[in-house]
């Protein structure tokens, strides 16, 4: 009975240990810092992460802040370029609590941070785009682009209205990371005029290039024409030299041929008859040349040994016995 009665003493002290501690104990994470008040008052100001103590409840209270980035996309509005167009732009904005005392003091909510915040980004946006024209925003060339330079300038110029200066807050207890162009629109009569704009700048590209491939193309054709009439001159000048060596081998041919005319007509006849017997069939007339040669010999064309002269008979001598 006493030790059931020491193991419930035990858990008793062990429970109030708990309680007490979840009491007195809080928590502020490595993305978090936290304000400790004192009877509604801020005692102290708690930026790095771990384990701390506090008086218990009502006596001090604790307050979390998320200091990671938060990012929220602006309301549409409208705004005129320095050339007197004019734009509707939506922004996103991205900041983070940096001082709590101060943010807590400035602002206290979230809510009304972004309220705040909304207001003087959006007066920024109006100011800066007035500052530029509107080729910096829409334009064919994307030289002429200018999204990044605007986005820099609205964003130094919200912090020096918020107070801060990228690593310091003086006066909300928040620090602007980004502002970000997110959607751009044109009224309709405006975009109207730039679509014919965008149209017209094309056309002149067009046409450009247009000419340029003419020009071009006029160069190719010029330079074509030029190696063709080369080509042609130097096949002529190889067609003359071939011909005139055909012609000086073929003199040559003739002079062998002349010394035996049968010879080279049975010759020309065979070499006829070699061309035209793949060719196609034929009924012909072993009369005609030079299928004349079917029905002849050789004895016919060629001249043989000639034979000797037969004698004549002796006469028989007169006067004799």
């Amino acid at each position: 009975m006493k030790r059931r009665g020491y193991f419930s003493i035990l858990v008793a002290l062990i429970l109030v240990g708990v309680l007490v501690t979840f009491l007195i104990a809080f928590q502020v994470r490595i993305s978090e810092r936290a304000l400790v008040f004192t009877f509604g008052k801020v005692a102290r100001t708690i930026v790095e992460p771990g384990l701390y103590f506090k008086w218990p409840y009502p006596i001090q209270t604790v307050q979390h802040f998320d200091t990671r980035m938060k990012v929220f996309e602006g309301k549409f509005q409208e705004v005129y370029t320095a050339d007197g167009k004019n734009l509707i732009v939506t922004v996103s904005i991205g900041w983070a609590v940096d001082d709590p005392k101060q943010f807590y003091n400035g602002l206290k909510t979230e809510a009304e941070a972004r309220k705040q915040i909304e207001g003087l980004v959006g007066g920024e946006v109006n100011a800066v785009i007035g500052r530029h024209t509107f080729g910096q925003f829409v334009s064919t060339d994307e030289k002429k682009l200018a999204f990044d330079k605007i986005e820099e300038e609205i964003l130094g110029d919200a912090e020096k209205k918020v107070g801060i200066a990228y690593t310091v807050a003086t006066r909300y207890g928040i620090k602007m990371h980004l502002v970000h162009i997110t959607q751009l629109g044109l009224p309709e009569k405006v975009t109207e005029k730039v679509f014919a704009r965008m149209k017209a700048e094309r056309e002149r590209i067009a046409k450009k290039y247009r000419s340029e491939g003419k020009s071009r193309a006029d160069m190719i054709r010029a330079d074509a024409d030029r190696q063709k009439q080369i080509l042609l001159s130097d096949a002529e000048a190889a067609a003359t030299r071939l011909r005139g060596e055909g012609d000086a081998a073929a003199a040559n041919a003739y002079k062998v041929f002349q010394k035996n005319e049968q010879l080279a007509i049975f010759l020309r006849k065979l070499e006829a008859i070699r061309k035209l017997k793949d060719r196609l069939t034929v009924i012909i007339d072993t009369k005609q040349p030079p299928w004349d040669l079917l029905r002849g010999t050789l004895d016919q064309i060629l001249p043989g040994p000639k034979a000797a002269p037969t004698p004549s008979p002796a006469r028989p001598k007169q006067g004799g016995k």
